[in-house]
């Protein structure tokens, strides 16, 4: 991710045009909320989507369970509308607690 005056994200955002690397990258450009007169650029994989980070984890994980989180009702396993992130932590707590611990390891403690 690069942050920088506005003029100078044009300047590279245009180099990176030209070098050919919109098309073989996936490149977004957009204003600072935080810093007038500013932008940004973030560079990512041309397959960089949270489907494919998702199967790579739980490949990488050997997860046989995911759960997810999203405000794309029938993309995620939970729908959470924005600005209702409370409802994620209920979530979670009603799937993992309390959490059961083997009875070797309670009698270690």
């Amino acid at each position: 991710m690069l942050i920088d005056r506005k003029e100078r994200i044009e300047q590279t955002y245009r180099a990176l045009d030209a070098y050919g690397f919109l098309k073989r990258l996936k490149v977004l450009k957009y204003d600072s909320t935080d810093y007038p007169g500013c932008a940004y650029i973030k560079i990512y994989n041309h397959n960089a989507t949270k489907e494919n980070m998702i199967d790579y984890l739980k490949e990488r994980l050997q997860a046989g369970r995911v759960v997810t989180f999203g405000s794309i009702a029938g993309k995620y396993t939970y729908t959470i509308a924005p600005g209702s992130e409370e409802r994620v932590v209920k979530i979670m707590k009603k799937l993992y607690e309390p959490v059961k611990h083997p009875k070797k390891y309670m009698a270690d403690s």
